[in-house]
């Protein structure tokens, strides 16, 4: 009996180094019937500890190592965004804090037999905020992060790409951990696609199997900016289809707040919110910052520069040239009628007679 629990050892350690966790489980397994009869009470502990990691007990570490596979597969993030610096359209907002009160009040919803929201569809153009939002669920939840390395999902080898997606499901709904997959679209498209080789069908069909058999534990968040393409069926599996869009008013305000309030005056924000309606949270963040670093480094004013900046965005802006060429005056109103001109594709006659008019 003692021989074939100290057998057991290094299979245990093997398997450890190897980081297999499925054979680190089955020698654990062994291990408790070996030890039911001679030694009842280690093998009710590790009968209980296995249990409690399986049932996702708080004392249980859930990021356990990964198997040689899922480490190519999967990249740790670290969080670092709470919902405070979620800036998003109201609609989105609620939708992403009922996912996290879901979980937080997983054992009344059980109660009632319902379960937290676990699959998740985030869509809408690059930069809207989607990967930031799936950032702030893991913060809140004081949840483990990874992201899928699409193009290692996307195996070279026909066939792996199948084994790749499942090998990923399968961790993040037995494991607490929030599953981040971009470019959704990639591989959960449409199954009647006249182009695809079959290969197509087997992923989407091994995701829909996969989510099929779900478990209330992790949270598997998929992205795309790509909605249309995306199987019909695979849509439908979804707890939550979240659409993003670029940032309305007050959030436009509240980022151009968020970066430059520190340097610049509210009241020039608030106009730069109003002028420029068509940038992503992601394009905010990169002019400010641009704008700011630009700033330090020549020892000049941010404004000016600032203002430069949004020459591009403000070639595709709604608002009329007499708008824009007042609203410019406003932020800057050391621009001259020829810098506005150039700003505003209007002639500089024009622009005097703009910022004359009466409003």
């Amino acid at each position: 009996m003692a021989d074939a629990v100290y057998n057991r050892i290094p299979d245990i350690v093997e398997s450890f180094i190897k980081q297999d966790n499925n054979e680190f489980e089955l020698t654990t397994l062994t291990l408790i019937r070996l030890l039911e009869k001679k030694d009842p009470k280690i093998a009710a502990q590790l009968k209980k500890t296995l249990s409690d990691y399986h049932a996702g007990k708080n004392r249980v570490r859930e990021t356990r190592a990964m198997s040689a596979t899922e480490s190519q597969l999967l990249t740790f993030v670290t969080p670092n965004k709470d919902l405070s610096r979620l800036i998003i359209t109201t609609d989105v907002r609620s939708d992403i804090e009922e996912i996290i009160k879901s979980h937080k009040n997983k054992s009344a919803l059980q109660k009632a037999g319902l379960n937290p929201i676990t699959k998740v569809l985030f869509s809408g153009p690059s930069g809207t905020g989607k990967s930031s939002a799936a950032e702030v669920i893991a913060t809140e939840l004081e949840l483990p992060l990874y992201r899928v390395n699409t193009a290692q999902l996307l195996s070279s080898y026909l066939g792996d790409t199948s084994k790749n997606v499942e090998a990923i499901i399968t961790y993040v709904r037995t494991h607490q951990v929030v599953l981040l997959l971009d470019e959704f679209d990639s591989i959960g498209g449409n199954r009647n696609d006249a182009t695809d080789v079959g290969e197509m069908r087997r992923i989407v069909n091994t995701l829909l199997q996969a989510l099929d058999a779900w478990e209330d534990r992790g949270i598997f968040i998929a992205t795309t900016n790509r909605l249309q393409d995306i199987d019909d069926a695979l849509l439908r599996r979804f707890d939550l289809n979240i659409r993003f869009s670029n940032p309305d008013f007050q959030a436009r305000y509240e980022l151009w707040q968020m970066y430059l309030g520190e340097h610049v005056d509210n009241k020039k924000l608030e106009e730069i919110a109003k002028l420029i309606d068509n940038l992503s949270p992601a394009d905010i963040e990169m002019l400010s910052q641009r704008a700011l670093r630009q700033s330090i480094l020549n020892d000049t004013a941010l404004i000016p520069i600032l203002v430069q900046f949004l020459r591009r965005p403000l070639e595709q802006a709604k608002p009329e040239k007499k708008f824009i060429s007042r609203t410019l005056k406003k932020i800057d109103p050391t621009l001259t009628l020829s810098q506005i001109s150039d700003l505003t594709g209007a002639s500089t006659s024009s622009v005097s007679r703009y910022l004359h008019e009466s409003y």
